[in-house]
C-alpha cells in the first residue's frame, strides 16, 4: 500500500484541529507544488490548484475511505483540477494595438475535430478518454502522461489502442468500413 507522504495523524485532521490543518496545508503545498511543476504547470495556476485541493480536502475528508491514500487522493484532485483548467481555457484576448506581438498558432486539435468525432471522444469513459485527451489532443508524450497520471506506457498503448478501436467501431459501423453508404 502506498504511503501518503503526509505526516499528520488523520484523526486530528478529521477533528479539524487548526494546528494539524496548518501543518497539513504546508505539507500539501510542498507535495503538490513539486507534482504540478513536474506537469509543467505555471506557478500562479499551481497556487490556484493547490488552494482548490485544500478546499476539497476540508469539505470531503470524511469521505476518504483509506487514510493511507491521502497523498494519492490529493494528487488525483490536483491532476483533475489541472485537466479541467486545460479544457476550460479559452482563446486569449489581445488589444488590437499589441496584436503585432501576438504569434498566431493553430487552434487546439480538439476544437478542429468534426462534430461527430468530438461527440464520440466525449462519450469515451475513464482512462480511454484521458489517454486520448492527453496523448492525441493534448500532444503530451508517453513519458509526460506517465509522469502526470502514473499510467505506465505499456498500459497507455493498450488503452490508446482500445480507445481508437472503440472510436473506429462507433464511427465506421464496427466492421472497419465507413458507416455512411454512397447512393447507388
Amino acid at each position: 500500500m502506498e504511503e501518503s507522504l503526509i505526516e499528520i495523524p488523520f484523526d486530528r485532521l478529521r477533528c479539524r484541529e487548526p494546528e494539524a490543518w496548518e501543518s497539513f496545508a504546508e505539507q500539501v503545498r510542498v507535495m503538490l507544488g513539486g507534482f504540478l511543476r513536474g506537469m509543467k504547470v505555471d506557478h500562479h495556476a499551481s497556487e490556484e490548484i493547490i488552494q482548490d485541493c485544500l478546499f476539497v480536502a476540508w469539505r470531503r475528508l470524511e469521505g476518504l475511505r483509506d487514510p493511507q491514500r491521502l497523498g494519492t487522493w490529493m494528487r488525483t484532485i490536483a491532476r483533475n483540477r489541472f485537466l479541467t483548467s486545460l479544457r476550460r481555457r479559452g482563446p486569449k484576448e489581445v488589444a488590437l494595438e499589441s496584436a503585432a506581438d501576438v504569434h498566431v498558432v493553430d487552434p487546439p486539435l480538439e476544437e478542429g475535430l468534426p462534430g461527430v468525432l468530438r461527440v464520440e471522444v466525449h462519450r469515451l469513459t475513464g482512462r480511454k478518454r484521458l489517454i486520448i485527451e492527453l496523448r492525441i489532443l493534448g500532444g503530451f508524450s508517453p513519458e509526460e502522461v506517465e509522469e502526470m497520471t502514473g499510467i505506465p506506457r505499456a498500459r497507455q498503448r493498450r488503452c490508446l489502442y482500445n480507445a481508437l478501436s472503440d472510436l473506429r467501431a462507433r464511427l465506421c459501423g464496427g466492421d472497419g468500413r465507413t458507416a455512411v453508404r454512397r447512393p447507388d
